[in-house]
């Protein structure tokens, strides 16, 4: 570490400074993707009971984007049953379905569904087991 006498302001900036380093090396050594030394790397333990498995650190701008994107599906997802509700037709087991060339007439919509039109039947909780449609449970 770098010490400087005789003036504080300095010594307290060249300290903050030397923190600041000592915190990204640190982080560094734990970074997989670190073009840094391999056998100087430390290995983290992963505690799959542990609730911040799997998650970004708090308050990360990862963790900010991931709600927003969450957000943003969700709306979406939202805007697709609302449609699927209003111009779908109401089957026997309370369901409600429209086709998939239905769903994509309305130019206002076209848009709205080009997230869903890589979505297979299985991976979806909001399509039925018919090929060609989506359907909501009432």
């Amino acid at each position: 570490p770098i010490k400087i006498y005789g003036n504080d302001s300095l010594s307290s900036r060249v300290a903050a400074f030397q923190k600041k380093t000592e915190q990204h090396t640190a982080k560094q050594r734990t970074n997989p993707f670190c073009h840094g030394n391999v056998s100087e790397m430390t290995h983290q333990k992963w505690d799959k009971s542990d609730p911040r498995y799997g998650k970004p650190p708090e308050g990360s701008k990862t963790e900010k984007r991931g709600m927003a994107a969450g957000s943003h599906i969700s709306n979406e997802v939202l805007f697709l049953c609302e449609m699927i509700a209003q111009y779908g037709v109401p089957n026997e087991d309370s369901t409600v379905s429209i086709s998939f060339g239905e769903l994509f007439q309305d130019a206002q919509f076209e848009n709205k569904t080009s997230i869903i039109a890589n979505i297979s039947p299985f991976e979806s909780p909001i399509c039925n087991n018919e090929k060609d449609s989506f359907g909501l449970s009432n």
